[in-house]
């Protein structure tokens, strides 16, 4: 019970940033739980996302 009153609705989620918006995988490690990185043709990341982080990176969101 105090687990889902301090979620808050966080909730895991993989992003496809652009190398060009690197700066955000900075606002990622700041706000939210960056769990794994991956550098390929965008960079990849799977991180625990709070309501707020998933609004403002909507235009990266794969899953």
């Amino acid at each position: 019970m105090i687990g889902e009153r301090l979620d808050g609705g966080s909730r895991r989620c993989v992003l496809h940033i652009p190398y060009d918006k690197g700066g955000l995988l900075d606002q990622l490690y700041r706000e939210a739980k960056v769990e794994n990185v991956e550098y390929g043709e965008t960079i990849a990341v799977t991180a625990v996302c709070t309501p707020k982080v998933l609004g403002q990176m909507a235009l990266f969101l794969v899953e």
